[in-house]
Formats: structure tokens, C-alpha cells, sequence
């Protein structure tokens, strides 16, 4: 399955200088469920998201870009469409980890089925947003939890959404 995967606060902020805008460990359930939903997977970023993240292990990385040059553990491919048509077949489960642009396109690609987002309950600032008017257009929730953490410092949700 494709599956849009993002952290966004309630304003929709999802970045800030090209990293989470929110600190480190902030949202203690929120790296080790990511891990858990993308190990093993196909994940599939822009230049500046896999540079923010560097190459993550045990998954195939594979970058979006006309600049960028290969390098040891990524693939990279010029088109969202052209990564997503061979790769599906090497591996179904595909993550879009962003950023802005490769989630814009996925939402609109019928091939990606779902999106799992923490939705974080805090007002933050940052200069990039989830194109959450036409994500909302596409898809439809299908499954809320807040997370319950011990000593949170921000409180968070885990969403899962499905294509209308």
C-alpha cells in the first residue's frame, strides 16, 4: 500500500528551516511509530526532506530530484509517477515522507490509498505547511487515538486516513 506519512501541527505547520518545528523528543511516541510503520518499506522524499533525514536504515530510500547526485543508500528518481511505477513492484509498502511537493502530488496519484498523520495539538511557528485544503478534498478519516504519554510535552494524535 502507498501511504502519505506526516507530523503536522494544528495550524498546519509542518516545518521549520527545513526541520520539525517542534523540539527533539517532544512527542515521545512519534519517531519510534514511524520507525515502526516505515521499517522494511520503500520511503520516498524530496531532496531537502532526505537531506534533513539522511538515509534511513532498513528501508529503501529513494529521493525526488533533477540535482541531487546518487549516493551510497538512495536511488533517485526525477518523478513522484516514474519512482512509484517500478518500485511498487520491488516492494508494495511505499511511504511519501514529503516534503510539500511530493505530498501535493500523492494526494492527487490514485495509487496512494491512505495517509497516517500525528496530528500535533499545538500552534507553532514555521514557513512550510501540509496542503491540508486538498488532502481534505481526497481523503477521509478513518481512525483517531489521542496519544496518552506520560510527561508529554506536546500532546499529539495518531490519524489514520483513507482515499474517498
Amino acid at each position: 500500500m502507498i501511504t502519505i506519512i506526516a507530523a503536522v501541527t494544528a495550524t498546519g505547520v509542518v516545518g521549520s528551516n527545513n526541520q520539525l518545528p517542534w523540539p527533539p523528543r517532544s512527542i515521545p511516541r512519534d519517531m519510534p511509530h514511524f520507525r515502526e510503520q516505515t521499517v522494511n518499506a520503500t520511503v520516498i522524499s524530496g531532496k531537502k526532506t532526505s537531506e534533513s533525514m539522511g538515509v534511513l536504515k532498513n528501508r529503501r530510500n529513494i529521493v525526488i530530484s533533477n540535482t541531487m547526485n546518487e549516493t551510497e543508500g538512495i536511488t533517485i528518481y526525477s518523478t513522484l509517477r516514474e519512482s512509484i511505477a517500478v518500485e511498487k513492484f520491488k516492494n508494495p509498502d511505499i511511504f511519501l515522507l514529503g516534503g510539500v511537493g511530493i505530498w501535493k502530488e500523492g494526494i492527487f496519484l490514485p495509487d496512494v490509498k491512505r495517509a497516517i498523520i500525528t496530528r500535533v495539538h499545538a500552534t507553532l511557528e514555521g514557513d512550510t505547511y501540509f496542503p491540508e485544503e486538498e488532502f481534505r478534498q481526497n481523503f477521509e478519516l478513518f481512525y483517531s487515538q489521542k496519544w496518552k504519554e506520560d510527561e508529554p510535552q506536546l500532546s499529539a494524535s495518531l490519524e489514520v486516513w483513507m482515499r474517498k
